[in-house]
């Protein structure tokens, strides 16, 4: 039994020594076999580098057309969709009134430039004897107009004295009735009445209004007594207008407080505690009738002051339009006898330099209106087509207001705006390939680009730069607004190295390629390059470091 556990003993021995004799050798045969990797080659052949970006269409040259000035449109000579030249007329406001006024600027002109012909010339007898003519007749009418200035002064005086003839009349009368009005007609309404503390004869209910009446008696009574002063006072007056005019102001403060005082006795007696109904009816007929009278005064009063209000008023117009009518013929008449002198005396340089500026002076009042009629009327800035019109005839535009548009007829633009990123790559006059989404991938058109705005905008929190293309050739497949897929070749090398892109790192400012230099021993090295440019297609241009045929190794 021994023996059998020592033979069993032994074998097993064996077997695992034989495991790891056979373990042992496997693991040194892989580490001392050579490694492989992947690699791609260093090629030659061509790079492009694109920049990919969208854009819009528009036309080269779009505007929105507007009057300067408003008015009433009169005429409309096209229509949507019409084709302009520049130049060509296409909306007209209504400007008769210019053309007028144009007409006889242009009348003053040819007059201006008639007279600096006859300074220039000299005087004839004929001339002469028209100028002479003209002092005459301007002499007469600035006699006339004296005349007519002394008869109308003298007609303005007595109209407003014969005004002023009816005042103390008035006066007089609306004295008198308020005087019977106040201590009269309501003399049973008072006690004491003629006392500085007159008293209400009944009892009532309303005791501020009894306050205010007895209180307004007293007024009353004064300003009866200045009222009768003021009479006597302009009845010495001998025709003193001012004097009747403070009168009749002083009649008016005067009516306001016999109404006020009428007014609170006449809630006194709407309100009473003691008295029978006829001697209400009696008491309120009384009131109502004094009042009455007063508001009848006040208006005679008011009238009065506005009659002779009136009647200065149609005075003073009359008078100025005689006065203006005397300085108008003045006027004429040393214009007539300067015109006389010169032409006796001939015309000095300094008068024909004077004409002369009077006739450059009508061309520019001419040319002004010429420019006002222009501005009524709108014209094609460029040929084209037109793709709106905003009125009608008759409608009313105002300044400012675009009526109109017209798109150029030249080639298409496209408007794009590009990244940071891409920006430095982009310049203008490069070409690039575009491709709309109206006609697919298919259709492909010819662009460059003309334009850079250095500018950034921020769109969607990216600064980028509006740039322009525009399209190589006309094709009226391209239409205004039409989105636009742009490859714009920013770069291009042809037969040169290059590796792919993915395998090219960074470091510390400069770039790095791993490549299998030992393929037998499986040797990698990692070999520093200099890049040149960079294609959209995922290679780059090696302008250093490797040679053709190198294997890179791509994991």
């Amino acid at each position: 039994m021994h023996k059998i556990i020592v033979l069993l003993k032994s074998k097993l021995f064996i077997a695992l020594a034989s495991v790891a004799v056979i373990i042992g050798g496997y693991t040194i045969y892989q580490n001392t076999r050579p490694q492989t990797y992947p690699t791609v080659p260093v090629s030659r052949g061509a790079i492009r580098e694109e920049v990919n970006i969208t854009g819009k269409v528009k036309p080269a040259q779009n505007l929105d057309i507007a009057f300067e000035k408003g008015g009433r449109v009169s005429r409309i000579r096209v229509k949507v969709g019409d084709a302009v030249r520049a130049g060509q007329e296409v909306i007209q406001l209504d400007n008769a009134d210019l053309y007028a006024q144009l007409a006889q600027a242009r009348a003053n002109v040819r007059s201006q430039e008639t007279k600096l012909e006859q300074l220039t010339i000299g005087a004839r007898q004929e001339d002469l004897a028209i100028s002479q003519a003209r002092v005459d007749n301007a002499k007469i009418a600035l006699a006339d107009a004296q005349r007519n200035l002394a008869n109308v002064t003298e007609k303005a005086a007595i109209d407003l004295a014969n005004t002023y003839s009816s005042v103390s009349d008035t006066l007089t009368d609306a004295y008198t009735k308020s005087d019977d009005a106040i201590r009269n007609q309501i003399d049973n309404l008072f006690l004491y009445d003629e006392t500085d503390r007159p008293t209400l004869s009944f009892v009532s209910y309303n005791s501020q209004a009894k306050i205010d009446s007895e209180s307004g008696r007293v007024r009353s009574t004064d300003h009866l007594k200045d009222f009768s002063k003021e009479l006597n006072a302009i009845k010495g007056t001998n025709g003193d207008t001012t004097g009747l005019d403070t009168a009749l102001d002083n009649a008016k403060i005067h009516s306001g407080i016999f109404l006020d005082f009428f007014s609170d006795l006449q809630d006194v007696v709407n309100s009473p505690n003691s008295l029978n109904a006829t001697t209400l009816a009696s008491y309120q007929s009384a009131v109502s009738a004094a009042r009455n009278t007063i508001v009848t005064t006040a208006t005679n009063v008011n009238k009065q002051r506005q009659s002779i209000a009136a009647q200065k008023s149609t005075n003073q117009s009359a008078i100025s339009n005689a006065q203006a009518s005397i300085t108008t013929a003045q006027t004429s008449l040393d214009q007539a006898e300067r015109e006389l002198t010169l032409k006796i005396a001939g015309a000095s340089a300094q008068d024909i330099a004077y004409q002369k500026s009077q006739v450059e002076n009508a061309r520019a009042n001419a040319d002004y209106y010429q420019a006002q009629i222009d501005k009524t009327i709108l014209k094609a800035p460029f040929s084209g087509t037109v793709t709106k019109v905003v009125p009608t005839i008759g409608d009313i535009v105002s300044p400012n207001v675009s009526v109109i548009s017209v798109i150029g007829s030249g080639r298409f633009l496209i408007e794009s705006y590009v990244a940071e990123a891409d920006i430095a790559k982009v310049k203008v006059g490069n070409t690039a390939k575009v491709t709309l989404d109206a006609y697919g991938s298919d259709v492909i058109f010819d662009a460059q680009v003309i334009l850079i705005d250095l500018s950034a905008t921020t769109l969607e929190g990216v600064a980028t730069y509006k740039t322009t293309f525009e399209f190589v050739q006309e094709d009226v497949r391209i239409l205004s607004g039409l989105t636009a897929n742009i490859d714009v070749l920013s770069g291009e090398r042809a037969n040169v190295l290059y590796a792919p892109t993915r395998n090219i790192t960074s470091r510390s400012g400069a770039k790095y390629i791993k490549l299998l230099t030992n393929r037998a021993k499986g040797i990698v090295e990692e070999v520093e390059v200099v890049t040149g440019l960079r294609g959209s297609d995922g290679r780059t241009e090696i302008v250093s470091g490797v040679k053709e045929g190198d294997a890179i190794v791509t994991n």
